[in-house]
C-alpha cells in the first residue's frame, strides 16, 4: 500500500476565483501531486504529494504556473503551528483576589502564553511559549506568588504513570506444526487480533490485540479455536514485563547516568532509562515486581547520588 506524504500548506496571494480554479487544475495535473486545493477566502493552498516527490521542485513549478495564469501571484509555505506546552501546578492559595493578581502577573511573563488559577481546586494551569524553560518559568512564578501573597507555594503536578502496550504472551501446549498453523490462521482472522504468531519449538503464542479489545474474551475464543482444531491443546497467559513512566526531577546528566546504572543493577528492574529533557524515568519491571514495592529503593538510590531528587507518579 502506498502512503501519501503529509498535507502541505501554502499561502497563495490571489483574489480571483476563476484564476484560482485554473491554477488548481494545472497543479493537480502535475505527476508529483496527489491532490491540490485552493481557497480564495482563506488564501490557502493545501497540497498532498505523491511518494518520493521533491517538495522544493513542486513549489517552483507551482509558482511558475501561478505567475503564468495570474501574474504577480505568490505562493509561500506556511510554517506549522508551534507546539504549546501545557503544565499543571498545585498552588496553595485561598484568597481569590490574590490569586487573580498572581494570575495576571504570570500572564505578563514573556514565555507564558496563558495562565489560569482555580482557588477551588488549587490548580494553576500554564501554557508555555515554544522553547520556554519550565524550570525558569516556575522560579519566576514562585517569586510572583511570594511577592503578592507570602507563603504561597507552587509545585508541579505530575501525571500518573503511563502503561505502554506490550505483546501478550501465552504458553500453548502443542507439538503438531500443521495444527499450530491452522490455529494461528484462525486466531489471525479474529477482528480483535492485529497479529498472532505460534512457535511450536518454544510453545509460545504471541498476540497483538486491536485497540479496545478485551484480552479475557480473546483468550476464551483462542482456547475454543485450539480445542476445536487439536483437542486437549491448552493456552495459558505468560507473565509479561510492564513499562511505567514516572516523573523524575533531575537536571544533572552525570548524576542521571549514575542513578540509571544503579537502577539497572536492581533484581526487580529489567530496564531503566532516565530522560532529562522530559524529566522522565522509564521503567520496565520484572514480572511479579510492583512499583510500590521498588519505589522506596529507587528514591533512596537517587537521593544518595543527587540529594533532593524527586520521583513521583
Amino acid at each position: 500500500m502506498t502512503t501519501m506524504q503529509p498535507k502541505l500548506k501554502y499561502h497563495i496571494e490571489i483574489d480571483c476565483p476563476n484564476c484560482a480554479a485554473k491554477i488548481e487544475d494545472k497543479i493537480n495535473a502535475l505527476a508529483e501531486v496527489h491532490k491540490a486545493t485552493i481557497s480564495v477566502m482563506t488564501k490557502q493552498l493545501l497540497l498532498s504529494l505523491q511518494p518520493g516527490a521533491n517538495e522544493a521542485q513542486v513549489l517552483a513549478t507551482m509558482r511558475h504556473i501561478a505567475d503564468d495564469i495570474e501574474p504577480g501571484t505568490t505562493i509561500t509555505p506556511l510554517a506549522p503551528a508551534a507546539k504549546v506546552e501545557s503544565l499543571k501546578y498545585r498552588i496553595d492559595i485561598d484568597c481569590a483576589n490574590c490569586a487573580a493578581k498572581i494570575e495576571a502577573k504570570i500572564k505578563e511573563l514573556p514565555t507564558v502564553v496563558d495562565a489560569t488559577i482555580s482557588v477551588m481546586t488549587k490548580q494553576l494551569l500554564v501554557k508555555l511559549a515554544p522553547k520556554a524553560q519550565a524550570e525558569e518559568v516556575l522560579t519566576a512564578m514562585r517569586t510572583i506568588a511570594e511577592d503578592i501573597e507570602p507563603g504561597t507555594t507552587i509545585e508541579p503536578l505530575n501525571p500518573a504513570p503511563v502503561k505502554t502496550a506490550n505483546k501478550l504472551k501465552y504458553h500453548i501446549e502443542i507439538d503438531c506444526p500443521n495444527c499450530a498453523a491452522k490455529i494461528e490462521a484462525k486466531i489471525n482472522s479474529l477482528p480483535e487480533v492485529k497479529q498472532a504468531t505460534i512457535s511450536v519449538m518454544t510453545k509460545q503464542l504471541l498476540v497483538n490485540l486491536a485497540p479496545g479489545a478485551n484480552a479475557d474474551q480473546v483468550l476464551a475464543t483462542m482456547r475454543h479455536i485450539a480445542d476445536d482444531i487439536e483437542p486437549g491443546t491448552t493456552i495459558d497467559p505468560m507473565a509479561t514485563a510492564e513499562e511505567l513512566i514516572l516523573y523524575m526531577g533531575i537536571d544533572c546528566p552525570n548524576c542521571a547516568a549514575k542513578i540509571e546504572a544503579e537502577y539497572n543493577k536492581l533484581p526487580g528492574v529489567e530496564k531503566a532509562t532516565i530522560v532529562i529533557t522530559t524529566k522522565q524515568l522509564r521503567l520496565t519491571l520484572a514480572p511479579g515486581t510492583g512499583l510500590n514495592q521498588i519505589l522506596p529503593e529507587l528514591r533512596s538510590i537517587a537521593d544518595d547520588i543527587e540529594p533532593g531528587t524527586v520521583i513521583s507518579y
